[in-house]
This record gives structure tokens, C-alpha cells and sequence, in this order.
């Protein structure tokens, strides 16, 4: 089944073949009871093996009667590169699609997923963005989301709270918005259409470091802008 026709509906049924990318175990730190906690969730990009454009995100976290080193041995289990086999697929209910990147709005709970890796072997799979500038347009909420653009150009930075920082990157992928104009030319007010490029402005937040320094990705936007070279954006 095609990696985006998976759903709550259709998850026991679906089999899927997935490429592992961008696994990693992170923490983060939650309130409960009035004190402030840590916690740790292992957390990865599932690729379609036959269509790089369909991808989801996945996850473990430690529930009870989970391994105590499950955080130890699933980034064994689970490296860039190894493919497997999905099926009766259990899916994070907790997830909202507003704070999902991946263009599969689901998330994959590993831990209760049959996941059977595939002696197929080869290089890592890297998810492809298909969201254009022209449809992010069409947001009307705040919306997690990957793509692949220009940078057309940076502002300068701004200065948010000590070392944070924040810049607008201006994104360019050739995409064209239509705009509703007046038709004058007849004293009517009568809707034409009006295509021009989108220019989609992304405020990016970001540390710098501890010598005042933008970081490197800042670095490499101010080197790209202008050129033609294409890069990824993932909000992971």
C-alpha cells in the first residue's frame, strides 16, 4: 500500500516497505506535579522504499514494562539505511498534523508495529520534500513542513533573548501565485487573473555560538543565496 494511504483506518491492513533516515534519540524536559521532568523518545523519518516523496515520522518512548536500556539498543535497531517491512501498524493518536512535518501526516509507533527488516541493503534513503512555495500559500493555520528551494535572499539577524536569534529567509522554487486584479479598462469592477513567482518568507530561530557566531546552516543559507542551488528544508 502506498505509504500515504495510511491512516487510522487503513494502518492493520497496510504493508508497507520503509527505508530508515534521520534516527536519533532525543530529550526534553515536561511538568508534572509542578516539577519540571526529563524524558527521552527515539525518534525517525520512515522513506518509502519506491517513492522517496512519502515519508512519516516514527517514534519510541519508554512506557511501562519497556527495557531499561531501550534507549541503548533501538539506535542499533533502527540506523540510517535499514529497510523493513511494516505492517499492522500502530499509529500515535496523541499526534497532531499541525506539528507533523512529514508529507504523511501520521505518526508510526514503532514499539506495537510489526517492523521485519529486509535483507535488501543499500544506501540511505533521504525523504524529498514535494510541498511547492504556491501551496504553503494556502496555509491557514500554523503547519509543520518540509521543502525543497532556493534562498533568494536573508535579512539580517534580529536579536530575540541572549544568544537567540532569529533571520527571514526568503524561499523561491518557481512557483507561481494567481492574484484576483481590478479591470479598469472598462470602468467595472471585474475579477483578472495575475500570476507572479512566490516569494515565501520562513522566520528562522536559531543560537548562536558561544563566540557570537551564526552557526553553520545560518552560514551555508548566506553562502546559497542567489544561487542555484536547491536545498532541503526539514522542521524535524
Amino acid at each position: 500500500m502506498p505509504l500515504r494511504c495510511l491512516n487510522d483506518a487503513t494502518r492493520k491492513l497496510a504493508v508497507c516497505d520503509v527505508c530508515v533516515a534521520d534516527a536519533k534519540v532525543q530529550e526534553y524536559t515536561y511538568m508534572w506535579e509542578r516539577q519540571m521532568r526529563k524524558g527521552k523518545t527515539f525518534r525517525c523519518t520512515l522513506v518509502s522504499i519506491v517513492d522517496e516523496s512519502q515519508y512519516c515520522l516514527a517514534e519510541i518512548r519508554k512506557v511501562p514494562g519497556s527495557p531499561a536500556n531501550i534507549f541503548e539498543e533501538t539506535p542499533k535497531t533502527y540506523q540510517d539505511g535499514f529497510r523493513f517491512r511494516m505492517s499492522k501498524v500502530a499509529l500515535n493518536g496523541k499526534s497532531k498534523s499541525e506539528y507533523i512535518n512529514a508529507s504523511c501526516k501520521v505518526v508510526v509507533d514503532v514499539q506495537d508495529t510489526t517492523m521485519s527488516k529486509l535483507l535488501q541493503t543499500g544506501a540511505p534513503i533521504k525523504p524529498q520534500p514535494s510541498i511547492t512555495c504556491a501551496e504553503c500559500l494556502g496555509f491557514n493555520k500554523a503547519q509543520a513542513f518540509d521543502i525543497t528551494a532556493l534562498v533568494d535572499s536573508l535579512s539580517e539577524k534580529r536579536d530575540i533573548k541572549d544568544t537567540r536569534k532569529v533571520r527571514d529567509v526568503y524561499l523561491i522554487d518557481g512557483t507561481l501565485a494567481t492574484s484576483a486584479t481590478q479591470n479598469e479598462a472598462s470602468g467595472v469592477s471585474s475579477p483578472a487573473q495575475e500570476e507572479k513567482l512566490v516569494r515565501l518568507k520562513v522566520a528562522v530561530y536559531y543560537d548562536t555560538k558561544p563566540d557570537g557566531k551564526d552557526p553553520e546552516f545560518v552560514k551555508a543559507f548566506l553562502q546559497a543565496q542567489g544561487c542555484p542551488k536547491p536545498f532541503h528544508f526539514y522542521c524535524s
